[in-house]
């Protein structure tokens, strides 16, 4: 039976019924479902105790279970299925564990832990979800063993170290040490009206130079935009500097929230700050009065150069139901998850990953260089890193040795779908077409691919990578192969038809597809009945556009309301029952 075929997927997805399922996400998005009260193998069956006990990886010296690592990989929902699609999970597994981790290390700095009232108030959560809010005590621990194959006990013992309920006890304590004032609340609804002139380094695409015009080094746009300032501070129009250098910026912003980018709400932890220029000018302006200039800031941003603006006014714009009390409670929760947000963010930054189980290392090394990437763009984009942005020899290196440590798995495991896609993938993108490869060794890198697809079709079905496999065996002059390859494609889009327009389409691809491949193998007969398929599929994919379109139709809910013609000044109710007419 092949575990990630097409057709029981769609049995499962239409069977199943998901209303057990529980999130509970918080801040950086820590989910606990009820999946993670369970612990199962790889295969999706029971696991050994002690294999589940075992230590695959130590993150800042905590140890992580294998447990622990398959919990934090259900929690994403989902089962990825081999190759790109497995790696990208493990890594949010990977990524889920060093949050955890990073979690545990600021409840103990700040001596926080989980209380048995939070995990009392948990629990009557998952009761409300799983509608057993009015059982008894016995019967809402039997359901739990049941269904969850877990105790009362247990599911205690986990909630009480589960990310979540730690974040939250986090975010309480930091709002305890929060004072927020009535005008910092008032604050979130505050805008200002700005009259900016920004100076660009090098050739920016906010103030591209001109032809021939050279662009302005760092130090020659400070010196240009201090220049500038001396020269409004001294009266001069500031809409005109713009004409002493067309690479000078001049806007004026109008009213534009100043303290929060969502009235209401604090400003994120961006540093292009609220008015998009960086933390340094949004503190700046707000230390501005009316009629007054900052100083010139560099930009932290998209754009980098240098800015100074004048402050042309200001005003405050208070919603009808602003209740101070309320407002001043909400910022200090948002306040209290931004420095939650921001200490962790330092923590998972600085982790050290030590590999303990040899099959977690190629996963870890997609981790750390996706953290890597997600590194040099911050740094692209002018925001602050911890530490210098790594260069491209660095992620070059790490990439390498990611595909190495996949050779190593697969030796390890030759039946792992995963690492023999990933391999794949490797020979495909850096060595089958490289420069200096002889015939001989694309022909010796084809028929490795060969036994690379067929090792990841032995373990789940794939359309697309069937279609590679069959197509690389008609290359290879493999035709016997090659038409094994389409006809099994046949035989399993025939046993899992279309059932709607969008499949329909996908159809016609694959038949057009089946058709041109069985033509070059000169096999005219199965060609044939490709477009004799294919000629169906069309028929079907008109009778399910004109279905979908009814039913969609019939979907949409009835206009309330008829306006009347041009000249008319009112809006005449519609009402679906009859009723008599009123004398």
């Amino acid at each position: 039976m092949k575990i990630f075929s097409l057709t029981n997927f769609r049995r499962l997805t239409k069977n199943t019924n998901w209303c057990c399922a529980l999130f509970f996400a918080i801040l950086l998005g820590f989910g606990f479902a009820w999946n993670q009260l369970v612990g199962v193998g790889r295969g999706g069956g029971p696991t050994a105790t002690n294999s589940l006990d075992r230590t695959v990886l130590k993150i800042d010296g905590i140890p992580v279970s294998q447990l622990e690592y398959e919990r934090a990989a259900q929690a994403l929902g989902q089962t990825a299925a081999p190759g790109p699609p497995f790696v990208q999970a493990q890594v949010a597994a990977i990524a889920q564990l060093v949050q955890n981790t990073a979690l545990q290390e600021l409840a103990k700095k700040y001596h926080v832990q989980v209380t048995s009232t939070d995990v009392d108030r948990y629990i009557d959560q998952l009761r409300v979800q799983a509608g057993q809010q009015k059982a008894s005590d016995s019967a809402w621990e039997n359901f739990l063993e049941q269904n969850m194959g877990t105790t009362l006990a247990d599911l205690r013992r986990q909630l009480a170290k589960s990310p979540q309920l730690l974040a939250q006890a986090l975010i309480n304590y930091f709002k305890r040490h929060q004072h927020i004032t009535l005008q910092d609340a008032q604050n979130q609804y505050a805008q200002v009206n700005l009259l900016t002139v920004f100076v660009p380094i090098g050739n920016s695409p906010l103030s591209p130079a001109k032809p021939g015009q050279k662009p302005l080094t760092d130090a020659e746009a400070q010196k240009l935009a201090n220049e500038l300032l001396a020269k409004a501070k001294a009266g001069a129009d500031q809409k005109a500097l713009a004409k002493t250098d067309p690479r000078v910026r001049v806007v004026q912003t109008g009213f534009r929230s100043e303290y929060s980018q969502v009235p209401g709400m604090m400003g994120d932890n961006s540093p292009f700050g609220v008015l998009g220029y960086g933390k340094d000018f949004d503190a700046a302006v707000h230390a501005t009065p009316v009629n007054g200039f900052t100083p010139v800031i560099k930009t932290n941003g998209l754009f980098s150069g240098y800015i100074f603006a004048k402050v042309l006014a200001r005003k405050t714009v208070l919603p009808k139901n602003f209740n101070a009390s309320q407002a001043v409670a909400d910022l200090q929760t948002q306040k209290a998850q931004q420095e939650l947000q921001t200490e962790l963010l330092q923590l998972i930054n600085n982790a050290k990953i030590q590999v303990v189980d040899p099959d977690k290392q190629p996963y870890v090394d997609a981790y750390l260089l996706q953290q890597l990437q997600q590194k040099q763009l911050m740094a692209q984009l002018g925001q602050p890193t911890s530490g210098p942005a790594p260069t491209k020899a660095e992620l070059d290196a790490l990439q390498q040795k990611e595909n190495a440590d996949f050779e190593a798995l697969l030796k390890r495991n030759p039946n792992d779908p995963t690492a023999a896609l990933m391999v794949a993938q490797d020979i495909e993108q850096n060595k089958l077409y490289a420069k200096g490869v002889t015939p001989a060794q694309q022909q010796a890198y084809r028929q490795q691919l060969i036994q690379l697809y067929q090792t990841a079709l032995n373990n789940y079905e794939d359309r697309d990578l069937r279609f590679k496999l069959a197509d690389l065996y008609a290359a290879q002059k493999d035709f016997t192969d090659a038409r094994k390859q389409y006809e099994l494609i046949a035989k399993y889009l025939a046993e899992d038809p279309p059932y709607n327009s969008t499949t329909d389409q996908q159809y016609i691809g694959y038949y057009q597809r089946l058709a041109n491949a069985f033509s070059a193998l000169g096999l005219p007969e199965e060609a044939k009945k490709m477009q004799q398929q294919l000629a169906q599929i069309q028929q079907q994919l008109a009778r399910d556009t004109v279905k979908e379109a009814a039913a969609n139709k019939s979907a949409s809910p009835l206009q309330s309301s008829v306006t009347l013609p041009p000249g008319g000044k009112a809006s005449v109710p519609l009402s679906t029952k009859s009723e008599a007419s009123k004398p």
